[in-house]
Parts: C-alpha cells; sequence; structure tokens
C-alpha cells in the first residue's frame, strides 16, 4: 500500500495538450483549434455540446477541462476532468489530469490517488510515476517522492524531467552526492541542459569540489535560458 501524505506545500504545472493515441472528433477538434486561437468560452461551448453528444464523452469532458484550466478555474477543470474519469476509468490522461488539478487545490490524498489510477491504467506510465513523487514532494516526504521519480526513470530512462525533481529533491535534502550523480545522468542524455549544468555546479562546490564547479559554471555562463533550480512539478498529458 502507497502511504499517502497529509501535509501541505507547493506546486507548479505546465500543460501538454494533445492525446496523439487517437485523432479527435471533429468537434473536439474544432474546440482544441478555438482554445489554440484564445476563443476560450467559443472552445468551451464546442467541447461541452460534444461531451452530451456522445455516451462516451472523455475526449470532450478532457478538452473542456483543458480549457478550464487554461482560464485558472480549477473547480471547473477539476469537475471537467472527473467527468471525463466517469466515462472512462482506465483513461490515464484523464486520471492524470484529474490528480494534477487536485493536487493544485491541496487536496493531496485524491491527487494521489488519482495519479495512482491514472499508473493502475497504464503500466508503462512514466509521466504518471512522476507526479505522484511530485504530491509526495509537496508533502515534504522526500524519501517517498524519490521512490517515484526512480520508478518514473525506471520505467522510461530518457524521461529527463523525472531526473530533475530526483536531483532537486536530493539537493533539498543534503544528499549532494546522489544528487551530483543524477544531474550527471541527464547531461549524458542531454548535454546542453542548463538546469543539469548549473545544478551540478552548485553540488560541486558544495562538495568542495571547487575547479569542476567553476567550469561547470562557466560553461552554463553562454547559456540564456537557465530558468532556476528544478522544482518538482505535475505535467498534464
Amino acid at each position: 500500500a502507497v502511504p499517502m501524505p497529509a501535509a501541505d506545500g507547493d506546486a507548479e504545472a505546465v500543460l501538454h495538450l494533445r492525446d496523439g493515441a487517437r485523432p479527435a472528433a471533429p468537434r473536439v477538434a474544432r474546440a482544441k483549434a478555438r482554445m489554440a486561437a484564445g476563443q476560450l468560452e467559443a472552445a468551451a461551448a464546442e467541447a461541452t455540446a460534444a461531451a452530451h453528444a456522445t455516451t462516451d464523452g472523455s475526449e470532450a469532458w478532457i478538452a473542456l477541462g483543458l480549457i478550464r484550466y487554461a482560464q485558472s478555474d480549477l473547480e471547473a477543470a477539476q469537475d471537467a476532468f472527473g467527468r471525463a474519469v466517469a466515462c472512462d476509468p482506465a483513461n490515464h490522461q484523464a486520471n492524470n489530469n484529474q490528480g494534477l488539478v487536485l493536487l493544485l487545490r491541496r487536496q493531496l490524498k485524491s491527487a494521489a490517488e488519482a495519479f495512482l489510477r491514472a499508473i493502475e491504467a497504464d503500466p508503462a506510465y512514466a509521466m504518471g510515476c512522476s507526479n505522484l513523487g511530485t504530491v509526495f514532494d509537496v508533502a515534504g516526504d522526500w524519501a517517498t517522492a524519490e521512490s517515484w521519480f526512480a520508478e518514473a526513470i525506471r520505467r522510461n530512462a530518457t524521461y529527463v524531467e523525472a531526473r530533475h525533481y530526483l536531483a532537486a529533491s536530493q539537493m533539498k535534502r543534503g544528499a549532494w552526492r546522489d544528487a551530483a550523480d543524477a544531474l550527471r545522468a541527464i547531461l549524458r542524455i542531454a548535454p546542453d541542459d542548463v538546469r543539469a549544468l548549473w545544478n551540478l555546479a552548485d553540488t560541486q562546490l558544495r562538495l568542495g569540489e571547487f575547479a569542476e564547479g567553476w567550469r561547470l559554471f562557466e560553461h552554463g555562463i553562454g547559456h540564456r535560458d537557465y530558468r532556476g533550480p528544478a522544482r518538482a512539478r505535475a505535467v498534464l498529458p
């Protein structure tokens, strides 16, 4: 059994809008096109109509959830993703998205349960494992968070974000050598990953390996896309 977190904390989220497993129904495609054009209310109307026009409205409800999320209406987004789950309980995208909104609303136990359902629906779903780790990271349970980040990496060795979150958790608890190993693994996959370069430089300096630390800092100075240390965040597919 997975222990459920009870504490609170901060979370971040980024959107990944498309599920490439199947082509969108015409009405849902129109809703997504209107959303991309910034016509959010028109997009919501299309998605709502599509959801009510079929007995299997999971795709349309997911689209509506994404639209409401874009409008920062987390309550409406949670409702839409919940309806998508009701239509198709085994839809890993619907469960994942519901989990993310629950996480942002600080309903951590329910968020963890939703991410677990997403993982159960698709055993290869590395993003779901990483997002579940984020729940425990937010709760301050770094050991459990790191076990889920590691599981995401086991399921998809090239999933760099999970490696960043693992390293960030290790840095927060002062496990500098473990963090350095995780960051070097990122750089083997993506040699120009600026976050990894700068965070590895930081770990090297903290470990007293000053020459290597300053070399890494100098290597990263030329990159303008550095965004600061990685923070664990959940991702909407």
